[in-house]
């Protein structure tokens, strides 16, 4: 799935030029252009969280709740609340 959320992520910062400059700048802020990222980095890369978060919002590698009160629907099929949907790319 790791490689699912890499690809989606690298896709969509392919479309959107804008995001991807400001993607790349702030690693080469954080890390330089050489560096290698470690656990504690994480914390001082907030627009590659935010980047990483849209693009798992858009495509989630798993699935998601139907978390709605009641029965719900995608792509016209209905869901009943607390039914686990996963999606899958054919």
């Amino acid at each position: 799935m790791t490689t699912a959320a890499l690809a989606w992520t690298g896709n969509l910062l392919s479309q959107h030029e804008r995001c991807a400059r400001g993607w790349k700048a702030e690693i080469d802020a954080v890390l330089g252009p050489d560096g290698a990222p470690e656990l504690e980095d994480t914390s001082r890369l907030p627009y590659t969280t935010a980047v990483f978060s849209e693009a798992m919002r858009l495509y989630p590698p798993f699935g998601w709740w139907a978390v709605a009160p009641s029965t719900t629907s995608c792509s016209d099929v209905e869901v009943p609340a607390r039914t686990i949907v996963l999606a899958a790319n054919t």
